[in-house]
């Protein structure tokens, strides 16, 4: 049998043991209703299947957020394709105008 002791905390409604130095197990009214003593098997299995449900949220949030990395690379890399593509286009521009300044690069009338 695991032994259990009472961490002294617990959310109203609630009844928190300690099921293994370390696991804290909080279990509802309704396990309560159950029968279910702090540090049973019926309390461990209802701790570990929060674990799991846990778990399962974080997979599915490191695979969603995954996704958005993979989508966000593939945008980077295709701003990274234009921006070269413009880099090139304006030292083309600069190339055929010779020793003649660029518009756009001239300064404004007043300097």
């Amino acid at each position: 049998a695991i032994a259990a002791r009472s961490t002294g905390w617990a959310a109203p409604g609630q009844a928190q043991a300690e099921i293994h130095p370390g696991i804290v197990a909080k279990t509802s009214g309704l396990a309560r209703q159950n029968h279910a003593r702090p540090g049973s098997k019926t309390c461990y299995k209802k701790a570990m299947q929060n674990l799991e449900e846990q778990l399962a949220h974080l997979i599915r949030t490191v695979d969603e957020l995954s996704d958005v990395v993979a989508k966000h690379s593939a945008q980077i890399e295709t701003l990274d394709r234009r921006v070269k593509l413009l880099l090139e286009r304006e030292a083309e521009r600069e190339a055929m105008a010779g020793g003649q300044m660029v518009i756009g690069d001239s300064p404004p009338p007043h300097y």
